[in-house]
């Protein structure tokens, strides 16, 4: 027995049965479906009968369904390759897409420098480098007229893959429809046909003609949502998706949305403890609409989320056989936390911890609401042998089958989540330290600085330094004890600090708007500063050059100002409390 009650109550029957329902009776969890519409149902009425408010929320989602298609490759060896059509793909002409092939590795904004690829069908692989949508996003950028991605999984794979390749987040606006479409022809093969294109490469140029099927229609789609109310009105966000590909799916992501079930009836008894409630959200369209789901929510709950969201804990995929160790992903203000839980309930794994990118359903870095989340992830060997299959060589393929769930790691994964949300629903200081947010921010000016661009940095870097000495006082204070006694106060000034620096250390576009998905410039933090070097290399005073200095001095400005009101909320903080 632990001193944590919620962790003692999980019952693996319960969790199990969740998973089998679901994988047997809505195999085929796609977006816009009867399934998907069935299955926001079964997780609303099982919340019900836990002892939540529940209900199913209905409304238009742009969504995907591709098929199965193939590309002709031209003489010598003409055949014809089977392929995925990729979802949102740019549909063909009859005839298709004719052009060279040219291998474009993984993909990154580096490859596609290097490489001349206008006019040309880019052979691309899936897992190394950034996701599909920004992929089709820079190969179209750089003039390419189609797109391959080769799938993970051994090199004797022939299963085809599923994915999208639309780089907008949630329903598209008007604006949104003109700049973050997919506009390519997209397909995917095997990885073993993969493997042989890129031998056949080798040997010489390459024609083919690439052919999509592919229906991006407007449907109905379901997003469910439970309350758990606490004391406050403050609350923790849970969410995980329940829309996925052809096939059982069972951790993509059956098995995540059986542990936000389980979750939430082994808290309902203990609902009188809770000094935060907790929000559970059952997202739709998370692969073939881009988010539709979270972005729904994000946007229909802003001044909520703004006020009263402490966290945010994404569940996606877990238990996958196989999976040894373990890697956390958190906005940084939460990875001492996070750390100090998963040592003590993840048996021993080796663990690793990375920053939090705009992947998955994280829809709420606008709202700077930080996340969490954590799975059991492969060892580097598996890896290799499987083209960085990070979630299984099964992923995303018709193979995600009840027997790649791994049950006793998925009651590991279910302890660790308990844990988390048991301390940030009960915890009377919120288990938030901004040390290491200072010193990524200072860090990652420094490099900026030595980028040789005539952009002046200086007014902002000594902001980060003052933000960063006044971190210091305010995590020694709470940590001396010397909170306690101001724990309301402290709490909204955590919060209000979450608030104004995930915005601008996580994305480009801001408070009100959604970066594309898996975009470049998220690789480090202030994403809105991505590309200084680059511009300071480039010839300076043309339209371009201009029209950049312009974005940057914007960005620039905005991320003083998140130091500066951030500085300003830490005097407050500490001020109040003498």
């Amino acid at each position: 027995m632990s001193d944590n009650p919620v962790v003692d109550g999980f019952s693996a029957q319960e969790l199990r049965q969740h998973v089998v329902a679901t994988t047997e009776r809505y195999p085929t969890r796609l977006a816009g479906t009867e399934h998907v519409r069935l299955t926001a149902e079964y997780c609303v009425e099982a919340m019900r009968r836990s002892g939540l408010e529940a209900s199913v929320h209905s409304f238009p989602g742009l969504v995907s369904f591709p098929r199965e298609t193939h590309v002709d490759l031209a003489r010598p060896g003409a055949r014809r390759v089977r392929a995925m059509t990729l979802g949102h793909s740019a549909p063909t002409p009859e005839a298709g897409v004719e052009a060279e092939i040219v291998d474009a590795g993984g993909g990154s904004a580096a490859d596609f420098r290097r490489l001349d690829v206008g006019g040309r069908i880019v052979l691309v692989d899936t897992l190394s480098g950034p996701g599909r949508q920004e992929k089709q996003r820079l190969a179209a950028l750089h003039g390419a007229v189609g797109y391959i991605g080769i799938n993970w999984g051994h090199p004797a794979d022939e299963t085809l893959p599923y994915g999208s390749v639309k780089p907008g987040w949630g329903n598209p606006s008007p604006a949104s429809t003109r700049g973050e479409a997919a506009v390519l022809p997209c397909v995917g093969v095997s990885r073993a046909e993969g493997e042989r294109l890129r031998a056949r490469l080798r040997e010489g140029p390459l024609r083919a003609c690439l052919h999509t099927r592919v229906a991006n229609p407007w449907r109905p789609v379901q997003v469910g949502v439970g309350t758990l109310r606490g004391r406050t009105d403050d609350f923790v966000l849970v969410g995980g998706h329940i829309d996925s590909w052809e096939g059982p799916q069972a951790t993509d992501n059956a098995t995540g949305m059986a542990c936000m079930l389980e979750l939430a009836r082994v808290f309902a008894p203990h609902r009188g403890k809770l000094l935060r409630g907790l929000e559970f959200g059952f997202w739709v369209g998370h692969e073939t609409g881009t988010m539709i789901g979270s972005s729904w929510y994000a946007d229909r709950h802003w001044r909520r989320l703004q006020r009263h969201a402490v966290a945010y804990l994404q569940i996606d995929q877990p238990g996958c056989a196989g999976a040894t160790q373990w890697g956390a992903t958190s906005n940084t203000e939460l990875r001492g936390f996070q750390e100090r839980v998963d040592k003590q309930w993840t048996e021993g794994r080796p663990w690793s911890w990375r920053r939090a990118l705009k992947i998955g359903d994280t829809s709420f870095f606008g709202a700077g609401v930080p996340m969490l989340s954590g799975l059991a992830t492969f060892d580097a060997g598996t890896l290799r042998q499987t083209a960085n299959a990070t979630l299984g060589a099964w992923h995303h393929t018709v193979e995600n089958t009840l027997d790649k769930v791994d049950w006793d790691a998925l009651a590991m994964h279910l302890r660790v989540y308990g844990a988390y949300l048991w301390e940030l629903c009960t915890a009377p200081i919120l288990p938030m330290a901004f040390g290491g947010v200072a010193e990524e921010i200072v860090r990652r000016l420094d490099e900026l600085a030595g980028s040789g661009a005539p952009l002046p940095l200086d007014e902002i870097a000594a902001e980060a330094r003052r933000f960063q000495a006044g971190v210091a006082r305010l995590d020694a204070w709470i940590e001396a004890g010397g909170a306690a006694a101001h724990a309301g106060a402290v709490n909204a000034s955590l919060k209000r600090l979450s608030r104004l620096l995930i915005p601008v250390t996580h994305t480009v576009r801001g408070r009100y708007g959604h970066d594309t998905y898996g975009l470049s410039a998220q690789t480090a933090p202030l994403p809105g500063l991505h590309g200084l070097g680059d511009w300071a290399a480039e010839a300076a005073g043309t339209p371009e050059w201009v029209g950049q200095e312009i974005d940057f001095l914007r960005q620039r400005n905005r991320i003083g100002d998140a130091l500066a009101e951030a500085v300003g909320e830490i005097e407050r903080c500490l001020g109040a409390a003498g």
